[in-house]
């Protein structure tokens, strides 16, 4: 199933020390954060590319600038030559993801991303510049490399990648949910119920063993990071029906909302924790596997974790399967 990656190149602390636009290195940042959010939510490819010319991995300049936020979800690629393709294994890692399309960003306009965006084009890739998202050592020289190849805009992008998305949704969900409308008397046609279709977790192995306990009956509640609603998503309610999913995006069940609590991480209760099902179904192991979680979500968004942090606590019922 073709993908599109989002490619980070060289956002580092002696890139950002070295050019004299530090505005719109910052402006870049900025930019590449969203995007790179909105990635990572729709399980596509973020890449973070590092100049060993910076110092190399040892060095305090070779590290990413403290505003970009990366995910350890992120792939990383070093490399020693403007064309971030050369001699590194970027190639390997876009095609064993199924990528056909980049979207580049990053510093120097002049140099790596140029070079990087020519790369790409070599090998067959649909490539395009991140409007806004490009920094380099002269603010004119980055208007003109822009100008003069292929540009796409952060709404553009959103749009583009929701309705490949949509397009790509695996034949089981549609499959399953109109089984689901027929087993209640109704069909997509007469219906005014809607859907949204998502898996658990960030990992395969989480996502496809989680499904599985929900088919079971064992897993029924999930919990959720509050801040991580946002850019028009917003928090389960009751009544809300959704298809599980594996990882690979296959149908497992639907499931209906029943019921809804926002509360603090350290108010979450026993009660609470045995209904969503996992490991021992203790609140100490609820505690440790989400701590671990929302660890990583709240450092996608520049932010750490508290106990103060809130919790969408879901409960519901399997409705169909």
């Amino acid at each position: 199933m073709p993908k599109t990656a989002f490619l980070i190149v060289d956002m580092q602390k002696n890139c950002k020390e070295e050019t004299p636009c530090k505005a719109s290195f910052e402006k870049a940042v900025e930019y590449i954060n969203e995007i790179s959010q909105y990635f990572r939510r729709k399980k596509y490819p973020v890449v973070i590319i590092q100049d060993v010319e910076a110092g190399g991995p040892e060095t305090a300049g070779f590290k990413c600038v403290d505003e970009l936020i990366i995910s350890d979800s992120d792939f990383f690629v070093q490399k020693s030559f403007s064309n971030a393709f050369w001699e590194t294994n970027l190639d390997a890692i876009l095609k064993r993801e199924g990528v056909d399309c980049v979207v580049i960003s990053g510093f120097a306009a002049e140099y790596c991303v140029l070079f990087t965006y020519n790369g790409a084009a070599e090998r067959g890739y649909n490539a395009f510049l991140l409007q806004n998202g490009i920094a380099g050592f002269n603010d004119d020289e980055i208007r003109r490399v822009q100008l003069l190849r292929p540009v796409i805009s952060y709404n553009a992008l959103e749009y583009f990648l929701k309705e490949t998305q949509d397009t790509l949704y695996h034949e089981s969900i549609k499959q399953m949910w109109e089984n689901y409308l027929k087993s209640i008397g109704e069909n997509t046609s007469n219906t005014d119920k809607e859907y949204t279709a998502w898996y658990f977790c960030d990992n395969e192995q989480d996502a496809d063993e989680l499904s599985e306990l929900v088919v079971n009956g064992i897993k029924r509640a999930t919990a959720s990071l509050y801040l991580s609603y946002g850019n028009g998503e917003e928090p389960p309610k009751k009544g809300d029906l959704s298809i599980i999913t594996d990882w690979n995006g296959e149908a497992q069940c639907i499931i209906e909302t029943t019921n809804i609590d926002i509360v603090p991480y350290k108010d979450v209760t026993k009660e609470f924790a045995a209904t969503e099902g996992e490991g021992d179904k203790s609140l100490e192991y609820w505690k440790r596997a989400h701590w671990s979680y929302f660890s990583r979500e709240m450092k996608e968004i520049g932010k750490e974790p508290t106990e103060d942090m809130l919790v969408v606590c879901e409960k519901f019922e399997v409705v169909f399967k």
